[in-house]
């Protein structure tokens, strides 16, 4: 768009462009690359707080191999001497328990590092019942979600399998959840949410909430808050399009919908539905769409509520809010005590989230592009970026969804073309900063900052 401002002498011809322009610190040519993150070494943390802390790491995956980089007052390259898994693709990294250690995962296995050594090594191998021979083989990751203590794996078969830590060891195990053992249907995205805070928010839209409030242990760990808790729930879309919401590590069904890739209105638990109305697909459209990444999450704020997003593999971004219904159904009680008038136990363990709805949120969103199921993950949350909190969508059009006021605000960043890779980045140098990586002409990595100021 072009425009006159100005006045008199002072005229001009102005160019309005629709797009982010983060302020650039430094630019290194990096070819090939196919993900970045960030990590956290509790050790080196001092008395910061949390929300201060500097990253410890930078890990970089490319095509055939993995850089890791210290990132202290300046990026210095530590590959050679550290044991992250360096001759490979990574899939994914993070912290556990409580950011005492490094989680890296790569195709056949992960690693758990104290800093720069490791601890731990997982092999991963087919667990599959079918299996005729008495040894496992190797079975790759397709993509992997982390959510301090666990990690839970989907695989390039279409499973899942889930990697438990123990806070007195800081060590994981491999765990395949029994309900997923003999499942023929494949899973075609999943991912972990941890709902945390002095009271989980979803704990409120359970059907004997009025039952369990206040009797859950906080699971945390890292020890910021003795009155903090947090519940983990795991995610999972079937190539069929229906969405489930489990407990973990039980792994019991607490929500579910038949059809979350035809992007309803409303999202309403399958089990407490009053309507047998059921939307569906046009046949050869449920053949080929698929939802290929999901993400759950909560920001900050006194009466801040969790997002579900979904992305699926023909572009589409499906935004949904999350809130507690409090109808009729909802204040009329089941019949939950026995005669003598004592609590009857097997009714009060039905504590699905019957009074939970998702109301989807149009965004001005529009990836134009065909999403293999097995491409890298293009939604990356942020808390902190310059202040800002929201998320961040890589790809041919990349996008920045802030939030304010649980209100998206969408702003593309077409400035710099296709963008492979996003994390987030605080050090010395680059206070609550960015990193990303281009692709268009010859890909470069880019360390930049916030100098843009939205009306909040």
């Amino acid at each position: 768009q072009v425009c006159c401002s100005g006045h008199g002498k002072n005229g001009s011809l102005s160019v309005l462009q629709q797009s982010i322009r983060p302020d650039l610190i430094t630019e290194v040519e990096l070819p090939s690359c196919r993900g970045i993150w960030t990590v956290y070494y509790k050790s080196s943390r001092a008395h910061t707080t949390e929300d201060n802390e500097y990253h410890a790491y930078l890990i970089i995956s490319l095509e055939g191999r993995t850089m890791v980089l210290e990132t202290g007052d300046d990026l210095g390259e530590v590959t050679e001497t550290v044991d992250y898994y360096v001759q490979g693709a990574t899939i994914a990294a993070g912290n556990l328990f409580g950011r005492r250690r490094v989680i890296q995962v790569y195709t056949t296995g992960a690693r758990v590092l104290d800093g720069s050594f490791m601890t731990q090594e997982l092999n991963f191998t087919a667990h599959s019942s079918e299996s005729s021979s008495s040894s496992s083989e190797p079975l790759g990751v397709a993509s992997a979600s982390i959510a301090d203590p666990y990690v839970l794996l989907k695989m390039v078969d279409g499973t899942i399998q889930l990697l438990v830590g123990d806070h007195s060891t800081c060590a994981l195990s491999i765990s395949v959840p029994s309900i997923f053992t003999s499942l023929s249907e494949k899973i075609s995205a999943c991912t972990l949410y941890r709902d945390r805070g002095p009271e989980p928010w979803l704990r409120k839209t359970r059907s004997d909430a009025w039952l369990s409030s206040g009797i859950a242990e906080p699971v945390d760990g890292g020890g910021s808050s003795s009155q903090e808790q947090s519940d983990i729930y795991c995610i999972i879309c079937y190539e069929s399009g229906k969405l489930e919401i489990f407990e973990v590590p039980s792994f019991r069904c607490v929500f579910s919908v038949e059809s979350f890739l035809s992007g309803e209105a409303l999202l309403v638990d399958a089990k407490g539905r009053q309507d047998d109305t059921k939307v569906s697909l046009k046949k050869e459209a449920a053949d080929s769409i698929r939802v290929v990444e999901l993400a759950m999450h909560r920001w900050s704020g006194q009466f801040s509520r969790p997002f579900l997003f979904g992305l699926l593999n023909d572009g589409t971004f499906l935004c949904y809010h999350a809130y507690c219904y409090e109808g009729l159904e909802s204040n009329v009680k089941d019949n939950s005590f026995s005669p003598a008038g004592s609590v009857d136990l097997a009714s009060a363990s039905d504590s699905r989230l019957k009074n939970l709805r998702f109301r989807r949120i149009s965004v001005d969103i529009t990836l134009r592009e065909d999403i293999s199921s097995l491409a890298r993950p293009r939604i990356t949350i942020f808390n902190n970026v310059g202040g800002y909190e929201g998320l961040f969508l890589s790809g041919t059009r990349p996008v920045w969804v802030m939030v304010c006021r649980q209100r998206f605000r969408v702003h593309p960043q077409l400035c710099d073309g296709p963008i492979e890779a996003f994390t987030v980045l605080h050090n010395v140098n680059c206070c609550h900063g960015l990193i990303y990586v281009t692709s268009q002409v010859r890909s470069c990595l880019n360390i930049c900052i916030f100098l843009i100021y939205f009306k909040k």
